[in-house]
């Protein structure tokens, strides 16, 4: 597991396929259903960023970006992409799912966790819903036949 810090209360750890045992912890312990429904199509091509704001006493859950690698997917595992409606030639990343809890939004968290996402010269696709078109618009995604997509630089 990887730690960033986006400020000084506001951090991201990174969970790979290898950390699966400590987000099944992090499951067990949130109750959260979409963590939930990650754990159970988790494989080597998804990771989850979960986003916190830590304060004296504890850490608050701000929200959580989850992707899809999708060239680290071998055999049955780009079934997956059927699930999502990828398309099956796609070899970038896609944009699975992005919350940010309500009191957190419009404050720029959003912003500085994606502007780290995409660093990496990847290619990044996703299917936003229509309030989030906006906000990906802003990263240089474009419309592309029901998704968007941001080419490598």
């Amino acid at each position: 597991m990887e730690i960033i810090k986006i400020n000084n209360k506001i951090y991201v750890e990174k969970y790979e396929y290898a950390d699966k045992d400590r987000f099944h912890n992090i499951c067990e312990m949130s109750q959260e259903m979409n963590y939930w429904a990650l754990e159970s199509i988790w494989n080597k091509g998804i990771e989850v960023w979960l986003i916190y704001k830590r304060s004296f006493f504890r850490c608050n859950n701000v929200g959580f970006i989850s992707i899809i690698n999708c060239d680290r997917l071998l055999g049955k595992e780009r079934l997956i992409m059927d699930m999502f409606r990828i398309p099956t030639e796609y070899n970038g990343i896609f944009i699975n799912d992005m919350r940010i809890s309500i009191l957190d939004r419009n404050r720029g968290i959003g912003t500085k966790v994606v502007n780290i996402l995409l660093e990496e010269e990847k290619t990044y696709l996703l299917e936003p819903v229509e309030d989030g078109k906006w906000f990906w618009k802003k990263f240089g995604f474009v419309e592309k036949g029901g998704f968007e997509i941001k080419k490598r630089r």
